[in-house]
């Protein structure tokens, strides 16, 4: 949409050497009015990309293969079963070959099978290696799209209680662990098919080695079946640990001017993250000394069994020894298979670990969504043409682990009106900035009502009033793009960048912005320019001045403030700096959660 252009004159700009001058009929960046309306979105309930989350949550990574990707399952399962098949197959062939050999001579028809089989197994194997890679990755890229979704659509005391580092550990750590292993996983369980087919194989030879081997495998499940409740509680203990490990390496990264001005700060966090480190450490040695006792165990009960078959069986059969050669090459030729079933199992607890943790991390996003359904952007509400908003006894209150209510604001009585500008004014401490938060829809609240003009503020027309706002609040991040936009008048960009001095540290080529490396009050100044490209109708802004030097706040208050007002938004700012509270139209001052005075500047 081209954008509209006016010529303005801007009272001060800023040189280099710091000394005001004035720009007369220059074209410079501009506001359109707002009652020029933007453009709506409908997104479904299931984020709008058609992916939706499983009926049921998974318990493991077969019931997650198997409910992610439908057919695609049932394609390997199949494909990998040939695989097996051939394996075992070829087995028998070799075996009728090395008997014909031992005879003296070769038949041709043997060996053909045995390139047929050779052929099917290389194909099989192949076919199957590759299918399991791509929709492992699909599996997890589907899932990761979908949760990802589901934050975006959460609300923000929800993401705040849940906690940054739990959702990023379960999101990507867990769902890399599915990645890495789970192509292994499928190859032994395309192992298992082969070692299936050759115990019938080995039925065929000899009744009693089949009974042994069924014996030992038994022996093998339930002694694992003993140990995977051990190494999945110290697989789970030390993800928790690890999460909290995150945490206190986010405290350092977050917290590194506060750590490193105080030095008894600084010790007791890193004796903390070095304490949950040596607790991860213990924890993933003991479930590795588990897993280690299990396949060692496990080698040597296949030996043990190996032992029989050639040692002790061929004295309690006549006929056994004739086929004791076959039987010791088929229990060789499947031990590898074996021997790779048995190393994968601790990995496949570990994915189970990993499976259930994503969809317990989607059950509470389901449980967010399902007390937030029907919030959603709405094509057939608009705002943007509004004339006032009004809150009703508002309430809010933030609240602990436990449901109790901690600090509070409310109630809240107020109204603001269309290209008005208002100033909130309060002590620290005082819900300003909670306030803020639920003015802009970021917080719901738990009692009152807001109005725009003569409509109340419900569940379905929320995301219609929250896109009412823009603006820069105290905690904001900064983003390298214009998201949002389909068209970036770059002319005027650059103008804005020139203006606030960040021309020489950034620039905004091929859709970004060069460097984020900037001051704090340059980083306010660059996500001041990327809010005023949006074209919002409200413009809420919560202490922005309180990092700038006193020409771009001087600025900021008298030219930015009045050229908002010339292009009819509305403005809220927070702010201390009394020296300007003659520009708003309005002040409202805050104590203790509530508004306490309400005048004219």
């Amino acid at each position: 949409m081209p954008e509209d252009r006016r010529q303005i004159h801007f009272y001060r700009s800023f040189p280099a050497r710091g000394h005001p001058r004035i720009i007369d009929n220059m074209p410079v960046p501009i506001f359109r009015k707002s009652s020029t309306p933007t453009t709506s979105t409908t997104i479904s309930q299931d984020g709008g990309d058609g992916v939706s989350g499983p009926s049921s949550k998974p318990a493991n990574l077969f019931q997650c293969i198997r409910q992610e990707t439908e057919s695609q399952f049932l394609r390997i399962f199949i494909i990998g079963s040939i695989s097996g098949i051939s394996s075992a197959a070829l087995l028998a062939i070799i075996n009728i070959g090395a008997e014909t050999a031992n005879m003296g001579y070769v038949n041709f028809r043997i060996f053909l099978l045995f390139l047929i089989g050779m052929a099917l197994f290389f194909y099989s194997k192949r076919h199957v290696m590759n299918e399991s890679r791509i929709i492992f990755e699909k599996l997890t890229s589907r899932i990761c799209q979908r949760q990802i979704d589901k934050l975006r659509h959460a609300h923000m005391q929800d993401l705040e209680n849940m906690g940054r580092a739990e959702i990023y550990s379960r999101i990507t750590k867990e769902l890399d662990t599915i990645t890495h292993f789970s192509p292994i996983v499928v190859d032994a369980a395309q192992g298992a098919v082969l070692v299936g087919f050759s115990l019938i194989y080995l039925y065929a030879l000899s009744k009693m080695t089949f009974l042994l081997m069924i014996g030992a495998t038994i022996l093998g499940s339930f002694f694992f079946l003993f140990k995977q409740k051990e190494i999945t509680s110290y697989t789970e203990q030390s993800t928790q640990k690890e999460i909290a490990l995150f945490t206190g390496l986010s405290h350092i990264l977050d917290g590194f001017k506060e750590i490193k001005l105080d030095r008894a700060k600084n010790n007791a966090l890193m004796g903390h993250i070095i304490s949950l480190a040596e607790q991860t450490r213990e924890l993933k040695i003991k479930s590795g000394l588990a897993s280690n006792f299990y396949f060692i165990f496990s080698q040597i009960s296949l030996y043990l069994m190996l032992g029989a078959v050639v040692f002790i069986l061929p004295h309690f059969s006549p006929t056994y020894p004739d086929v004791v050669i076959k039987t010791t090459v088929a229990i060789l030729f499947m031990m590898g298979s074996l021997e790779h079933m048995v190393g994968v199992l601790p990995h496949y607890a570990n994915i189970n670990v990993a499976v259930r943790n994503i969809y317990a991390l989607e059950d509470e996003l389901d449980r967010i969504d399902e007390r937030n359904r029907g919030i959603h952007l709405n094509e057939g509400v608009d705002f943007q043409s509004f004339q006032k908003i009004g809150f009703d006894r508002i309430f809010f209150h933030y609240k602990d682990a436990f449901e109790q209510p901690l600090f509070s604001i409310g109630p809240l009585s107020f109204h603001i009106d269309v290209n008005e500008t208002v100033f909130i004014i309060g002590g620290n401490g005082s819900g300003k900035s909670t306030f803020i938060k639920v003015l802009t829809g970021l917080y719901f609240p738990e009692s009152g009502s807001i109005q725009i003009d003569d409509r109340n503020i419900n569940i379905s027309n929320y995301s219609a009033y929250r896109d009412l706002f823009g603006g820069v609040l105290s905690d904001f991040h900064l983003f390298d793009r214009l998201y949002g936009l389909e068209e970036v008048d770059e002319a005027r960009l650059n103008e804005w960048l020139r203006i606030m001095q960040l021309d020489h540290k950034t620039s905004f080529v091929d859709g970004r912005f060069t460097s984020l490396d900037l001051s704090s009050g340059q980083r306010a100044r660059l996500a001041l320019i990327t809010t005023l490209m949006e074209d919002k109708p409200v413009y809420v802004l919560d202490e922005w001045a309180a990092a700038q030097d006193p020409e771009f706040r001087q600025y900021f208050y008298e030219v930015i403030l009045a050229d908002l007002k010339k292009a009819g938004k509305t403005v809220i700012v927070v702010s201390h700096d009394d020296r300007y509270f003659h520009i708003p139209d309005r002040i409202l001052k805050m104590e203790y959660g509530q508004i306490v005075e309400s005048e004219k500047s």
